[in-house]
């Protein structure tokens, strides 16, 4: 868990992308944009295309 003006905790391994999407919208509302901030968004911009690419059954091995 990540604490940013409260606490905003990150989605775990097998969160389903809503989980993902809520989490990035709620990262993309802190200012300022530090790099940890922005790690976490990044983090969760590879998360969603992730499961993204899974939901059109383009799954990498």
């Amino acid at each position: 868990m990540t604490m940013f003006r409260g606490f905003i905790e990150n989605p775990g391994p097998f969160a389903a992308l809503e989980e993902w999407e809520a989490f990035r919208e709620s990262m993309l509302k802190i200012e300022p944009r530090t790099p940890d901030v922005q790690a976490f968004i990044d983090e969760a911009d590879a998360a969603i295309d992730r499961l993204k690419s899974d939901q059109r059954g383009g799954r990498a091995l």
